[in-house]
């Protein structure tokens, strides 16, 4: 369930997650929307981690779907990198 800024998706033990939204993403070159969020959680580099999913496209549902290809993830990674490189300017 997407809210304002806010996923809540329900973990392997049925208990609601909330995750922040960074970005939806929608391309026109694949005709896709992706999602991204976070727990606003570290990896072990310092770094947030970010889960990336693609929504349904027909917005019928509220089910992510994983992505499988490279092309998608680098996609995805240079959008981010460019939204950064934006906020670190201001």
């Amino acid at each position: 369930m997407i809210n304002n800024n806010t996923l809540v998706i329900k973990d392997e033990n049925g208990n609601d997650k909330e995750y922040e939204i960074i970005a939806k993403i929608s391309s026109k070159e694949n005709k896709k929307d992706y999602i991204v969020f976070t727990e606003n959680e570290l990896d072990a580099d310092g770094f947030i981690i970010t889960y990336a999913y693609i929504m349904n496209p027909n917005k019928k549902d509220n089910n992510l779907y994983p992505i499988n290809s490279d092309e998608e993830y680098e996609f995805i990674e240079k959008l981010l990198a460019n939204l950064d490189n934006k906020i670190n300017e201001e």
